[in-house]
């Protein structure tokens, strides 16, 4: 009984070097560990800008009595943060990414 050229792909593909499932235990590990340290940085950025909410409210005096203005820089920030990559990858990744960046 032949096999046909699904299986065979199939087999050449579980014994391929690029098929993650046989990278080296090390590269895995220096994936995960690149991975968290991007979620972190990223939950450090976004939350970064609260901080000096009322700060910046003082020193431009604006006054949070009938809305909340000092907060309003973080929720600029973090709709940027979560819009931003929904329409820039979309293009970087039809355009390339130096057209853009351009």
């Amino acid at each position: 009984m032949s096999r046909g050229p699904l299986e065979a792909s199939r087999s050449v593909w579980n014994k391929h070097p690029e098929n993650s499932v046989n990278w080296p235990e090390r590269k895995k590990w220096r994936i995960v560990l690149v991975i968290a340290i991007v979620i972190l940085l990223v939950g450090l950025n976004a939350t970064s800008v609260t901080t000096p909410g009322l700060i910046i409210a003082e020193r431009f005096h604006v006054a949070d009595t009938s809305f909340p203005h000092s907060f309003w820089p973080v929720t600029v920030w973090n709709t940027g943060a979560a819009i931003g990559p929904m329409i820039g990858m979309p293009i970087l990744e039809n355009f390339g990414i130096r057209n853009g960046y351009m």
